[in-house]
């Protein structure tokens, strides 16, 4: 029993670890795209703004949800 809690444990910290590197990921694509269209209309960066927001609700959505899952099928 104690095997497999550890496993489950491991694959969820792996599993946190991965969506923080992926929200990583797309905060250096915003930049890039920021970087890119500097001299294009404004209407732009707020696309950006509405995509960084839903980007990162559904991030820590993710996060709530692995926490979650950790807290009431390991302990």
């Amino acid at each position: 029993m104690y095997t497999n809690n550890f496993y489950i444990s491991n694959i969820l910290k792996n599993f946190q670890s991965s969506s923080i590197s992926l929200m990583n990921m797309h905060i250096k694509t915003i930049t890039l795209f920021i970087i890119l269209l500097d001299n294009k209309k404004m209407n732009t960066y707020s696309n950006i703004i509405k995509y960084t927001k839903s980007v990162t609700s559904s991030f820590f959505g993710m996060m709530i949800f692995s926490s979650y899952m950790y807290r009431h099928f390991i302990f």
